[in-house]
């Protein structure tokens, strides 16, 4: 359990991930794999760079998950609304919040989620017609 006012690493994470929460969650969903012929001739699947930061994210975004906590939300415009969230401490967003609602982690987790199996498509894609391709040039070699 994350103690109030205590900044842990993890929150310190989760601030750096949802300070532009809508502008990094629009520039991930832009993002595109898409395989490419080098100068050589050789195929390779394009925009994989950026697996690895994915991979941190969502690694990050699944740690935030294990720490929800039920939050009782006392604002006029949601009044009386029982939410789970993940507790920043000290650490804000905004200038002015403390908290990351548990459907804004699920919706940064599904956008990254769905970028690595995009990515994992095609590379299997690519593995796939090399292997096409192969079966083929053997094939013409046993001519």
């Amino acid at each position: 359990m994350i103690v109030y006012g205590y900044r842990s690493r993890l929150q310190e994470k989760a601030r750096d991930l949802f300070e532009n929460y809508h502008i990094e969650l629009l520039a991930w969903k832009k993002c595109k794999f898409e395989i490419i012929s080098d100068s050589e001739g050789y195929k390779k699947v394009c925009g994989t760079d950026v697996i690895d930061e994915l991979i941190y994210i969502k690694k990050t975004l699944d740690e935030m998950n294990e720490c929800l906590y039920e939050y009782y939300d006392e604002y006029i415009y949601l009044k009386d609304e029982t939410y789970m969230v993940f507790d920043m401490g000290e650490y804000c967003i905004n200038e002015d919040r403390w908290w990351i609602y548990e459907y804004e982690i699920k919706e940064y987790l599904e956008v990254v989620d769905g970028k690595l199996k995009e990515c994992d498509k095609m590379v299997i894609k690519l593995e796939n017609d090399l292997n096409v391709s192969a079966g083929i040039a053997i094939a013409l070699l046993r001519l």
